[in-house]
C-alpha cells in the first residue's frame, strides 16, 4: 500500500487541525514549521511504537546469538533485526495467533527459551509516508497537532478535541484491520499444552 503523503503534507495536515497556515514550501521557516521539522521523525517512531501497524510489520527468522552465555532463566538471545522497534509478542513457530512464549525485552535484543531459531513479527521504522496505511497519517499529524497546541501555537483549547480525534482515528484502524490483532490469550492454548496436542511441553521440549 502506498499514499500521496510526504512529511510535508503529514505537517500540513497537523497545522490544518488547529487552523494554522500552511507551510507552503518546504522548508518552512516559521516556529512551528521548525519545531515540525526537528520532531517529525521522534513522534513517526512513537507512533509505530505504540501499536502494531500492519503496514509496518516484517516477519524474521532469526538466530540465536552465540556469544551469548546461558542463564538458568534464559537459554537464548536474539538481537534487534536492523530497523526494529518493538517485536510483536512472540508465539510457537511464529503464527500470528499461536501460543505465546515467555521472553524478556533487553537491550539489543530479547531473551527467550526458545531456540535456536526464532520466528518472529516485528514493527519496523518506515519513514517515508508515502510508504503508510492513510490513516496512520493522519493519527501521526494528530499527535502533532496536539503537541503544537501545548508548545508552540498556545491553542491548549484544541488538546481535548485533538485527542478525541487520534482515539477516533484509532478506532477506525481497527474496524479496516490497519491494526494486527493480538495473539489469543495464553490461557487459551494451555488447555492444548496440558492435553498435548500442540506437541509441546512445559520443560520447553517437543
Amino acid at each position: 500500500m502506498s499514499t500521496i503523503h510526504t512529511r510535508y503534507s503529514v505537517y500540513n495536515m497537523a497545522l490544518d487541525y488547529l487552523n494554522e497556515v500552511p507551510i507552503a514550501a518546504p522548508p518552512g521557516t516559521g516556529v512551528a514549521a521548525r519545531w515540525l521539522e526537528r520532531n517529525f521523525d521522534r513522534f513517526v517512531d512513537v507512533e509505530l511504537s505504540s501499536n502494531f501497524w500492519n503496514f509496518a510489520m516484517e516477519y524474521h527468522e532469526l538466530q540465536r546469538d552465540v556469544t551469548y552465555d546461558a542463564t538458568r532463566r534464559w537459554r537464548y538471545r536474539y538481537a534487534t533485526p536492523n530497523g526494529a522497534l518493538r517485536i510483536y509478542p512472540p508465539t510457537a513457530n511464529g503464527e500470528r495467533d499461536g501460543r505465546l512464549l515467555d521472553f524478556a525485552t533487553v537491550r539489543g535484543g530479547i531473551l527467550l527459551n526458545q531456540g535456536p531459531t526464532l520466528r518472529s513479527w516485528w514493527a519496523m521504522r518506515v519513514p517515508n509516508p508515502g510508504e503508510w496505511e492513510p490513516v496512520f497519517a493522519e493519527v501521526v499529524a494528530a499527535t502533532l497537532a496536539i503537541n503544537l497546541a501545548h508548545k508552540i501555537t498556545g491553542k491548549t483549547s484544541y488538546i481535548d478535541r485533538l485527542t478525541q480525534l487520534r482515539a477516533d482515528l484509532l478506532d477506525r484502524a481497527e474496524e479496516i484491520n490497519a491494526l494486527a490483532r493480538s495473539p489469543e490469550p495464553i490461557e487459551q492454548h494451555d488447555i492444548l499444552r496440558v492435553r498435548g496436542e500442540d506437541g509441546y511441553g512445559y520443560d520447553g521440549s517437543f
